[in-house]
């Protein structure tokens, strides 16, 4: 879609329509650039199976292609629709609707994902397993995590013990866990309407590459950067520090063929999703462990790690973003340097979080209360284009209501946005 600037944003088109942002209000294009649904959303994704999700106010719904209201808001969350069905969130439980609106699956999970190939991923109790489209277990919940958007070509990537690898249809292993992450970006699906495709990249011994299905290296690890999933024939790292082939031989800019931006959004909006995913799990396990104090051996009420300040330093949304400052950004890329001994102080390492790349965010976990009482809050700030202004993701987490001294249990968590566009 060609797009005379008018817009503060332009994404590529989903089913012949381009989402465009102006005045932090998301609208529609045609593929002949003419507005077809005028900017007037708070939030927006890409249209799938013909609608798509929006926000207005504080609720969430979908409209048709002409930007009708085809399901009302009503939902706290809502995800793009895939096989006919889309995760949706009531309160703090998510189920799924069908195209006409109809809750064909009770709100009931923790976290759930995009159907794909028949199943879906969600969260019980802390364990991620599958579901088919009637909501039925397809695989137990046993893993530690696994990526939302689901199976790819007859794979799905899932965590146990810290290292993630490929399970088939029936739960199996076909790649026993071995790499340090795997990604694969819901963001590319719900904002640029890319269908995911192997190989995706994985990081083996702090270097990225990228995998075939069968868990093989046919990029071999060698990127400091997290590459993004392949848009097309191309793949950026992080959307700033270059561009690959599919060989991975690297690009100049003019090659991209106007995919940078794209890719740089679902880039940037991938990584405080994901980063405060692993705080979510570190202040899980940290909660969940017992503790006893050193003096007397009297077990100690379950509780979240203190608080940790902006890391790297800041303290105020008001001043320069930390990733901004030439202390910080050696290169001039407005990213974050890698800088792991910032991360070393009690809070961070209680949650197990550390970042070693380079990053556009920088992150705050503050904590209250025991037992029940308990709750923290993570949040993620962004700068991506040091104007000063600031983008906000907060994770807001709390104890299960159920909790006692004999057992400790978590509840769900949320994420909450402000300014994601800047």
């Amino acid at each position: 879609v060609a797009v005379n600037p008018q817009f503060d944003e332009a994404l590529p088109d989903s089913e012949g329509r381009a989402m465009v942002v102006l005045d932090d209000k998301h609208g529609f294009i045609d593929l002949d650039g003419k507005l077809v649904v005028t900017p007037q959303f708070d939030r927006a994704a890409s249209f799938h199976d013909g609608l798509a999700a929006v926000k207005l106010g504080k609720r969430w719904g979908f409209i048709d292609k002409e930007g009708k209201l085809a399901i009302n808001p009503q939902f706290d969350r809502a995800l793009s629709f895939s096989e006919d069905r889309a995760a949706v969130r009531l309160g703090d439980k998510w189920g799924y609707v069908d195209g006409q609106g109809k809750l064909v699956i009770t709100p009931q999970f923790e976290s759930a994902g995009y159907f794909t190939d028949g199943l879906a991923p969600v969260e019980m109790a802390n364990r991620y397993g599958f579901i088919d489209r009637d909501g039925k277990l397809a695989i137990n919940p046993q893993f530690d995590d696994a990526w939302d958007c689901g199976f790819v070509d007859g794979r799905a990537a899932v965590e146990v013990a810290d290292k993630w690898g490929f399970i088939d249809k029936d739960g199996k292993f076909t790649t026993n866990p071995q790499f340090d992450r795997v990604r694969l970006d819901s963001d590319f699906f719900e904002f640029l309407g890319q269908k995911w495709a192997f190989p995706v990249p994985a990081r083996l011994e702090r270097r990225w590459g990228y995998v075939d299905r069968d868990g093989t290296f046919v990029i071999t690890p060698q990127f400091d950067d997290q590459p993004t999933p392949f848009l097309g024939k191309l793949a950026s790292l992080n959307g700033r520090s270059g561009w690959i082939d599919r060989s991975g031989k690297a690009v100049t800019p003019e090659e991209t063929d106007g995919g940078a931006a794209a890719a740089a959004r679902a880039a940037a909006l991938a990584e405080p999703n994901e980063m405060l995913d692993l705080i979510k799990k570190g202040a899980a396990a940290y909660f969940m462990t017992p503790r006893t104090q050193k003096d007397t051996g009297i077990k100690i009420d379950c509780q979240f790690p203190d608080q940790a300040n902006v890391t790297p330093g800041g303290t105020s949304a008001s001043a320069i973003h930390p990733c901004c400052r030439p202390e910080n950004d050696s290169d001039g890329d407005h990213r974050c340097d890698s800088a792991p001994g910032e991360w070393n102080n009690p809070t961070w390492s209680a949650l197990k979080f550390a970042i070693t790349d380079q990053h556009s965010y920088v992150y705050s976990f503050e904590s209250s209360g025991v037992l029940s009482a308990a709750q923290y809050t993570a949040t993620a700030y962004g700068d991506l284009d040091c104007d000063g202004t600031w983008s906000t993701f907060q994770l807001v987490g709390r104890a299960d209501p159920t909790t006692t001294r004999a057992e400790c249990q978590v509840g769900t968590g949320a994420i909450f946005r402000d300014n994601e566009n800047e």
